[in-house]
């Protein structure tokens, strides 16, 4: 038996074409997705691991008991696209069973499958991460499972089908036979995404879905696919809609409008508020500290991108931070923090402006609407828990939450904490069929993932109101422009200064603020939310549709990451503008500049495996794009800082007008008056809208050991948020006196 194993494997080595090694490759890759070592932090591999939820929802007997989980399903769906990939590229050819006579030349195949199968239920999985009790024995039972669904699958293709003989007439025979896994394939599709439950079933239906369309359509003689191809394009663009994807909050009445003409503009310009008016109105209730002549402490916010890890990181930061400010510690019922725990007194209500990208600006979202209620009495709870609390209501439906214009989906019977990608992958797999779609398409992830933001979905107009009386933080989102590599600032402040910095003749020509080109999403009722442009903010293709604005000539918008995603550039071009400088100078005792980074500047010492070099000639082109990108902002927000701190000296100079100079000149006091303070997650996560149990663990004891009282940056900011500020020199005698 053992010499008839090797002979076959010697002659199925033999047989080997570019499409068995092409199979092999992509089951590889696949290996390397799920175990997190191929494209790290993207996160998908995610979906594959089994979290304390699952495991406690088996223990406790729930209904579907293993089929919950997602370690038993990616290794028994796993185990069927390796089955079906390998039957398509011939290493696995029908019959399923050895012939009575012994082992004969299929049977290594399945060999390699059975080795396959095993291997995944082993090793499957983010390496380093430890196992749920009994997860070990729901993989092997995956595998088993696997193995024999596969069986079923290739005795049912050797079946003889009805109609098999008529398709013959029409198609070659090798387009006939890859039509039934094809077949096969589609209904397995349909039946997973309308039952099955975990994500990672939706993911493999779908792999397995498109395995066999290639294959079929590989088989298919040239000429019907160039047909069909051709008809698809004249429908397509005699069809097909300027603006497929439509913007919740815009009216379709707005589609379509000019920009760069002056007159929208003009329209919406009347519903925005002076950035400085702003800090007047907050000044009153602002925080001052003890002594005479005392001026409150101006803080900016800036909020770096990075899905769930920044949007967790932000959120445990300043958490944190609220542990040392008494007042806001007692609204939201946190316990003090170890230590100085009266130090920051006053500091969260003094955030003010709130600028930067993705998920961290999610967490900034939060914060500022849990101000909002602080200010007005209402009850409060810490911004870890309000938006955890979202997710999972989502996913529960405990009070239904629907996406813009989509019906709510169904309750899950395993809710997971912190996982939006999963909803959002299962609406990936619906929006794939959209790829050829003409007309407007109303319902997308990208709705799917916004909905779960619930505390989020007010219209901006229902905000105004608070931000001009000074009660709540004003938010600065900033998706970028695809055509211009500048910013679409969607606030409810003016930002006409900020948007100089783009184009000093003609702002409108490169970057664009949403309310003055369509004043109509700024409507009380039904107009754009915030959760809406949060995740306009978060457009990283692919896991979010990239959306048109409804305007002539297009503005396509993509995450705000691309051009700034640290919120620097924002923050900085606030502080500058010359109301804000002006205000500040004659009103503050000084400004905070909190960097929240869900990254260091930095990575590590490089770790790759043997395998993650062998791939290098793949990977590193891409690493090298996205590491020039952080390390061109990182200069970037440096300098603009830099230029902020003499900027903001200058201007002390101007307001002390015949003064003598402080110690150190006036650029010194420029530094002095204008504090940065970061606070950078090092740790290890994946970058996505998943958070692991193991992930949010570190990145909350990170956060508590960053925002402890001894931690290098929060002494730093104690001793500038109790000094008051630096000693600016009073205004010497006028000008002949």
């Amino acid at each position: 038996m053992g010499a008839g194993i090797l002979e076959g494997a010697w002659a199925l080595a033999v047989r080997l074409d570019p499409g068995h090694v092409a199979a092999l490759a992509a089951l590889a890759l696949t290996v390397l997705v799920m175990r997190g070592q191929l494209g790290h932090g993207i996160g998908m591999h995610e979906i594959f691991r089994e979290q304390r939820a699952h495991a406690d929802a088996i223990a406790g007997g729930a209904r579907w008991g293993v089929l919950l989980s997602p370690a038993f399903s990616s290794v028994t769906l796993f185990t069927l696209w390796a089955g079906v990939l390998l039957h398509l590229s011939g290493v696995l050819p029908p019959p399923a069973l050895p012939p009575p006579g012994g082992w004969s030349v299929p049977a290594p195949g399945w060999i390699v499958l059975a080795l396959l199968a095993l291997a995944m239920a082993r090793w499957g999985g983010a390496p380093g991460l430890g196992r749920k009790p009994g997860e070990r024995r729901r993989r092997l039972l995956g595998a088993a499972a696997g193995l024999v669904v596969m069986l079923a699958v290739s005795w049912l293709l050797g079946l003889g089908w009805p109609g098999e003989a008529a398709a013959a007439r029409w198609l070659p025979g090798a387009a006939v036979a890859a039509g039934k896994p094809l077949i096969l394939a589609l209904a397995g599709l349909v039946v997973t995404v309308r039952y099955w439950t975990q994500t990672c079933a939706a993911w493999f239906m779908l792999l397995i879905f498109l395995t066999a369309l290639v294959a079929w359509l590989a088989a298919l003689p040239f000429g019907p696919p160039v047909v069909l191809a051709a008809a698809a394009g004249i429908v397509l663009s005699w069809r097909l809609t300027a603006f497929r994807y439509r913007i919740p909050g815009i009216p379709a009445a707005s589609y379509d409008t000019p920009i760069g003409t002056g007159a929208p503009e003009a329209a919406g310009a009347a519903n925005l508020l002076a950035p400085a008016s702003v800090l007047a109105a907050w000044k009153p209730r602002a925080a001052v500290p003890a002594g005479e002549g005392g001026k409150p402490r101006l803080v900016v916010l800036a909020v770096s991108g990075g899905a769930y890890r920044a949007s967790f990181w932000t959120a445990a930061v300043l958490d944190g931070l609220a542990r040392h400010d008494p007042r806001h510690r007692r609204a939201t019922g946190q316990d003090a923090a170890e230590g100085d725990t009266d130090a920051l007194d006053g500091l969260t209500d003094s955030i003010r402006f709130i600028a930067g990208a993705s998920g961290g600006m999610v967490a900034g979202a939060y914060l500022a609407e849990q101000s909002a209620r602080v200010a007005a009495g209402a009850g409060a709870r810490p911004l870890v828990e309000l938006l955890s609390d979202d997710i999972l209501a989502y996913q529960t439906q405990s009070s239904q939450v629907a996406p813009p214009s989509m019906p709510a989906p169904r309750p899950r019977p395993v809710p997971v904490p912190r996982d939006s990608l999963s909803a959002v992958a299962w609406r990936l797999v619906r929006d794939l069929g959209h790829i050829l779609w003409p007309f407007p398409v109303e319902a997308d992830r990208g709705r799917v993932l916004e909905a779960q933001w619930r505390t989020l979905m007010r219209p901006f107009a229902l905000l105004r109101e608070e931000e001009e009386r000074g009660l709540r933080p004003s938010l600065l989102f900033s998706p970028m422009l695809v055509e211009s590599g500048a910013p679409l600032f969607i606030s409810n402040l003016d930002l006409a200064d900020i948007r100089r910095h783009y184009a000093t003749e003609d702002i409108d020509t490169h970057s664009a603020e949403l309310f003055r080109v369509l004043p109509a999403a700024h409507h009380p009722a039904d107009g754009m939310t915030v959760a809406t442009a949060a995740r306009l903010s978060a457009t990283f293709p692919y896991v979010s549709p990239a959306v048109s604005l409804p305007t002539r000539p297009h503005r396509r918008v993509v995450d705000a990451g691309y051009y700034d995603n640290y919120g620097i550039d924002a923050a900085t071009g606030l502080l500058n503008g010359a109301d804000v400088r002006d205000w500040v100078v004659r009103n503050c005792g000084g400004v905070v500049v909190i960097a929240v980074r869900a990254f260091p500047d930095t990575s590590p010492a490089d770790q790759t495996g043997p395998v993650g070099r062998l791939l290098w000639w793949l990977t590193s082109p891409l690493q090298g794009m996205f590491a020039a990108r952080a390390s061109s902002q990182t200069f970037r927000n440096r300098e603009l800082l830099r230029l902020t701190r003499e900027l903001y000296g200058l201007a002390l100079q101007e307001a002390a007008a015949g003064a003598p100079p402080p110690p150190g000149g006036w650029r010194q006091l420029g530094r002095d008056f204008v504090e940065v303070v970061t606070f950078t997650c090092s740790e290890r996560a994946s970058m996505s809208w998943h958070v692991s149990d193991e992930d949010f663990a570190r990145i909350a004891a990170a956060a508590r050991a960053a925002t402890a009282a001894g931690a290098p940056d929060m002494k730093r900011l104690a001793a500038f948020w109790q000094s008051g500020g630096p000693a600016v020199p009073a205004p010497g005698p006028a000008p002949g006196r």
